[in-house]
């Protein structure tokens, strides 16, 4: 039997054709190239979203975590075996781009403070929150709130913990150029647990407000 090949199908991942990629896309997202993302955070959610919004056509990322992928990320991260030890930031930028080989990548290796924020922001059209310290998302927030710095929008995340149904978690418009995501109720930390699922599912409603915002549909 004869199988169909498309042109594209034996060449190497770094030539593969960015148009033929992003062939499905819906319309509106045809614009979106040039557009920054910056990411707090690359565990379940903020690596999960990272390589959803790359492989939606975000060709520009400013990505922040501290931390090293360690073999408990592994139930919910985008994260493999061959990750561990490795910065997450290495490691997601690696996988980031595999897929998109002309990608601008920004990495911040480091705990962000508040007194970050302002350059961490600087020419982002969308700040993701996607930590799990209760401390840094507030702080986060409440810069946000407090700054409001023109054009940028906040997409944050509450409540992803658990087996509880996945139709409890939705999207919020919380004010104006902000974006929450979660049942808002179920923690990720202490005896609740985490999992893939609520994760995933939780940084699904996170990137897909992100690409509303930047095709203009979020406004």
């Amino acid at each position: 039997m004869n199988i169909a090949k498309s042109p594209s199908a034996s060449l190497p991942d770094a030539q593969l054709p960015v148009s033929d990629r992003l062939a499905r896309n819906p319309p509106a997202l045809h614009n979106i190239t040039g557009k920054r993302v910056g990411i707090v955070g690359l565990g379940g959610l903020g690596s999960n979203i990272a390589m959803m919004l790359a492989r939606a056509g975000v060709t520009s990322f400013r990505l922040a975590d501290f931390d090293t992928v360690s073999i408990e990320n592994l139930n919910r991260q985008h994260y493999f075996p061959r990750h561990l030890g490795q910065k997450k930031t290495d490691a997601l930028a690696a996988q980031i781009r595999t897929l998109s080989p002309s990608v601008e990548l920004e990495l911040w290796c480091r705990r962000i403070e508040e007194r970050d924020l302002d350059e961490f922001c600087h020419g982002c059209d969308v700040l993701v929150e996607a930590v799990d310290d209760a401390v840094t998302k507030a702080m986060l927030f409440s810069w946000f709130v407090r700054h409001s710095p023109p054009g940028l929008w906040l997409v944050t995340a509450s409540g992803v913990g658990g087996l509880e149904p996945a139709n409890e978690i939705r999207t919020v418009r919380l004010a104006e150029r902000i974006v929450a995501c979660g049942d808002f109720v179920t923690p990720s930390e202490g005896q609740t647990g985490v999992c893939a699922p609520r994760v995933m599912i939780a940084a699904s409603h996170q990137a897909l407000a992100v690409l509303r915002i930047l095709a203009g549909v979020e406004a």
